[in-house]
């Protein structure tokens, strides 16, 4: 027959508080996962270049307010909570989805027009070897370039391998 102090404990249904993993760096439970990439609402090429250029620039504008923000901050314990909430804004800022969609759409539009003018300035290298060749002419070197002797600098004497001077005072 349990006492009564057992059968009032076993009444109560007290329940334990949850096990939370400890590891030698400290709690795992106070660790914050890093925010998501929010989910992309815009079709990019239906906004068009202006659009997404506009959307970069808003965008790049407030982070670049963000982090003067940071950067004006002294770091004191007073101003760490202040610091740390304006860096969870600016991991939410950089982590946009619409924001990303827009800066690849139009990083990929540069890429490719600098890619079409690299070609462009390949094929016109190339034709104009060819009509250079065909005319039996040599070029010797890229049309539009000079080339320029650099002097070669003159050899430093350091004053231990100098000659010594004999007859001095």
């Amino acid at each position: 027959m349990p006492s009564g102090i057992d059968a009032a404990l076993g009444q109560l249904r007290v329940s334990a508080p949850e096990q939370v993993k400890v590891n030698y760096n400290g709690f795992d439970g106070m660790k914050k996962e890093k925010p998501k990439a929010a989910e992309c609402t815009i079709d990019p090429e239906e906004l068009g270049v202006e659009k997404c250029q506009k959307i970069m620039k808003e965008q790049e504008f407030k982070i670049k307010k963000l982090k003067e923000k940071i950067a004006g901050l002294p770091p004191t314990k007073k101003n760490k909570a202040e610091i740390t909430a304006t860096k969870e804004q600016l991991e939410l800022l950089t982590s946009d989805g619409n924001y990303k969609a827009a800066l690849t759409y139009v990083r990929r539009l540069e890429d490719e027009e600098r890619d079409r003018r690299r070609d462009e300035k390949e094929k016109d290298k190339d034709r104009e070897a060819e009509e250079a060749l065909a005319a039996g002419v040599q070029l010797k070197g890229k049309k539009g370039q000079e080339t320029v002797a650099v002097p070669k600098k003159a050899a430093k004497v350091e004053p231990s391998t100098a000659p010594a001077v004999e007859g001095g005072p």
